[in-house]
């Protein structure tokens, strides 16, 4: 795969050599500036000439955030230290790491290996060796993430998470990298020797999604178009021109916490008679998440194991979703089967049913299935707030929940009704961020997409500062306290200047032709971050070289009305020309034959005359002769 990244990429330069290099007379044919040019006051932007640019002047241009997205995460396995059989830490070398050694007990980094990231139209080296601990190579990966000179992604992290960061036993020793970019230019790859690769087995647990943003556009006059996108680019705005912008908006963004569950609009109940005995779950009407509800029918069955003994070995679990009864009875004398009778319990997917060995698993109604996460925690009455702080210094405290240790209430507090109440604190507190919920994440984002330029005025930047109250809190949804910045710009202006060469194509005045050629760069076309290292860039890839086979075709299917046009107008002034031409030299004809006959006319009275004036001068010749005589 890493190879045929780097044929891409030499084949996406010779796009762009083709781009910046074809000329007829120095002219630059197909870089979009036979259309128009274009220049910004933001290094955010770039305009890119997608077709006949209709209109020059000048326009101001906002962007403002409609709701966030979130970057990609990566993941690698948990690692052991294979002296201990401990998970792994920071300070851990990657030789005394157990799964960097193959099945014959074969260190993977004998010598040194090179991972090649890629991301962002870049793509950066990291070499990692045996001495390397987990913190220094999580740091590589941050540095070449991070580094201009690698693939620009600022803000980028890369950490080793340990059982103690995690709070969960078991759960700890692996590294785990976020980009510092939101949506799809911020994905990026690791690629290297596959046993080094498989060795790490990076993975991603948080796709990224774009921000949907509103772009505003406002001419001289004080007209306005606006559109709204979900990707880095704008089409609309402009007849002929597309916006491709770089500018992010500051976020914070956890990892989990939002789990699916279900709406009970009624209690479910049912009965489980096992081992001899009976006992009566019912599942409370309310907001559920899955491991809540299995909680409350654990609870009721532990409950119910305290009288009666022989419900031993009576459990319930979510197993992929769906509740799952199972009875593994310590003692089998009393029977290792179990019935369920009297349901009402629709929704869980529970019915009459048995006698069963082993398990049963429900199946639940999946238009009742929602979105949120748990209040439950072992201390009640836990205050859970968040404190945002934006830019301009405006601070709102949220009342985010309070946990519960009921184990049979409803535990659930519904994603997007919770998001909107949280909106709703922010906007009443002139506070410029807003909270999204996202592939399972909560995401904190500012309002500003990039630096706002005020007129007369600093600029204001693009900042969430975020305080989580309560630690176990920000476990739950992989928050850390901080402070982070945005880039670019929010709002600029753009100057665009008509370019478009004419030709005069006939005699008359305005009897002329417009032609424009669009931008045929690898940027204009959409294939400049091709990323070949991984299943999901190469589908993604192949999509978006289909739109460019589709948008060259189209170009040259213009080009090529073009020179029809031309070529129907050349015929037509050649054939006009050799019209004029003959009907000149039949003209001529006519002139000359006239001349020939008024020549010839007068040739004739000379000559009538001259013989008159002989004729005339013979008399008196005549009369003297006959005098002489």
């Amino acid at each position: 795969r890493l190879e045929i990244q780097k044929e891409v990429n030499q084949l996406r330069t010779e796009i762009d050599r083709i781009s910046q290099g074809t000329e007829f007379n120095t002219k630059k044919l197909l870089d979009g500036s036979q259309s128009a040019l274009i220049s910004s006051s933001s290094k955010a932007v770039n305009g890119i000439v997608v077709g006949n640019a209709a209109h020059g002047g000048d326009y101001n241009v906002s962007i403002a955030l409609l709701s966030g997205g979130i970057s990609q995460m990566q993941r690698s396995q948990m690692f052991t230290d294979k002296n201990t059989g401990l998970l792994a830490d920071g300070t851990t070398k990657l030789e005394d790491i157990a799964e960097f050694y193959d099945a014959n007990g074969q260190f993977l980094l004998d010598s040194p290996q090179t991972l090649t990231i890629t991301g962002n139209s870049e793509d950066a080296s990291v070499t990692v060796d045996g001495q390397m601990s987990l913190n220094e190579l999580a740091g590589a990966i941050q540095q070449a993430i991070n580094s201009s000179n690698g693939l620009g992604m600022k803000n980028s992290t890369a950490e080793v998470v340990t059982t103690a960061a995690t709070d969960v036993s078991g759960l700890g020793g692996y590294m785990q990298v976020v980009s510092g970019s939101v949506g799809d230019q911020g994905n990026f790859s690791i690629a290297g020797p596959q046993s080094v690769v498989d060795a790490l087995g990076f993975s991603v647990t948080r796709e990224s999604k774009n921000n949907l943003v509103q772009i505003m556009i406002e001419d001289a006059q004080g007209n306005k178009t606006t559109v709204r996108t979900s990707s880095d680019r704008a089409s609309g705005l402009l007849e002929g021109i597309d916006l491709q912008f770089d500018s992010q908006a500051a976020q914070i963004a956890g990892s989990g916490g939002i789990e699916s569950g279900l709406r009970l609009d009624a209690a479910q109940s049912f009965t489980i008679s096992a081992g001899g005995q009976q006992v009566a779950i019912n599942v409370a009407a309310g907001d559920w998440t899955m491991e809540g509800i299995a909680r409350s029918i654990t609870d009721q069955i532990e409950t119910a194991i305290i009288a009666d003994p022989e419900l031993k070995g009576l459990s319930a679990s979510i197993v992929e979703g769906e509740l799952q009864l199972s009875f593994e009875p310590p003692v089998v004398s009393n029977g290792t089967t179990f019935t369920i009778s009297g349901a009402a319990a629709d929704v869980l997917g529970i019915q009459d049913v048995g006698p069963l060995s082993g398990s049963y698993q429900g199946n639940k109604d999946d238009s009742k299935v929602i979105e949120g996460f748990s209040l439950y925690h072992a201390t009640d009455g836990t205050a859970v707030a968040f404190d945002l702080t934006d830019a301009d210094g405006d601070n709102s405290t949220l009342a985010a929940y309070t946990t519960d240790d009921d184990k049979t209430a409803p535990d659930m507090v519904e994603i997007n009704s919770w998001i909107a109440d949280m909106n709703t604190q922010l906007e009443g507190a002139d506070v410029q961020i807003r909270v999204d919920a996202v592939n399972g994440s909560l995401a904190f984002t500012a309002t500003r997409v990039g630096q706002e330029n005020l007129n007369g005025q600093p600029s204001a930047k693009s900042m969430v500062e975020l305080a989580v109250s309560d630690p176990d809190a920000a476990s739950k949804f992989g928050l850390k306290n901080g402070t982070a910045f945005g880039s670019g710009d929010t709002n600029f202006r753009i100057h665009v200047v008509d370019n478009k060469p004419q030709f005069q194509i006939g005699a008359d005045a305005g009897q002329r032709m417009q032609i424009s050629m669009g931008n045929m760069s690898s940027e204009a076309l959409g294939v400049d971050k091709l990323d070949m290292t991984s299943v999901e860039g190469a589908q993604t890839a192949l999509s978006k070289i289909n739109k460019a086979l589709d948008t060259v075709s189209a170009e040259r299917s213009k080009l090529g009305s073009y020179q029809n046009r031309l070529e129907y107008a050349i015929n037509n002034i050649q054939n006009t020309s050799s019209n004029l031409t003959s009907a000149e030299s039949r003209i001529r004809d006519a002139d000359i034959a006239m001349e020939m006959i008024e020549f010839t006319r007068n040739q004739i009275i000379s000559q009538s005359g001259t013989a008159m004036l002989a004729q005339a001068n013979m008399v008196p010749q005549s009369v003297l002769s006959l005098l002489g005589q």
